[in-house]
């Protein structure tokens, strides 16, 4: 029976060890290819160059599913850099996201109409990546945040397996330790 309970032990050890490993490298690459680079462009972005350029796009769109209606923002402008036009559709750095209300993004359109002239702030080494408003907003830190805590996550889940492996060895240290008390016990008595 123990050695029964000692393979679920191992089991479920090892499943809590994927599942660990899933959510540290699931973190790692929030953080590496969305939230870092989302947060670093938008504190960045206020020091940009930049030009002029024009709304082309500006609509609500809503998505439906299983779960409901969510709506999201779709503001696309164009400007030119060295005789390069270029169309973009960040209004702020993770400002791309959608909701369940629709207001929100109702707002959004209005400060945005087709055919407004805008601002626009570009990455000096990247054109095709510009905003019009600059700076980091609530939305920005989304990424990194979820980044973060899937590797907390991730941290945490492969601790469970290291402390059982701790506690298997202490036990097991002092089980050899009380087999060595009792045969040198009994060698002495003899």
């Amino acid at each position: 029976m123990k050695q029964h309970s000692n393979s679920l032990f191992t089991t479920g050890s090892t499943i809590v060890l994927i599942v660990g490993s899933v959510f540290l490298i699931a973190g790692y690459c929030l953080l590496t290819f969305w939230g870092k680079p989302t947060l670093d462009n938008a504190k960045a972005s206020t020091n940009w160059p930049t030009v002029p350029g024009e709304v082309t796009e500006s609509r609500v769109d809503s998505h439906r599913d299983k779960d409901g209606t969510t709506y999201s923002a779709e503001i696309v402008y164009r400007y030119t850099v060295d005789e390069a036009e270029v169309h973009s559709d960040n209004v702020w750095f993770g400002g791309n996201y959608s909701s369940s209300s629709r207001g929100q993004f109702e707002e959004i359109v209005r400060r945005y109409p087709v055919g407004k002239q805008v601002l626009v702030y570009y990455k000096p080494d990247d054109i095709f990546i510009a905003v019009l408003e600059p700076g980091a907003h609530f939305t920005s830190y989304v990424g990194f945040v979820m980044g973060w805590g899937f590797l907390l996550v991730g941290a945490c889940l492969l601790l469970v397996p290291m402390a059982g492996l701790f506690r298997g060895r202490k036990k097991k240290e002092k089980e050899e330790m009380i087999y060595f008390d009792d045969a040198t016990y009994d060698s002495g008595h003899e």
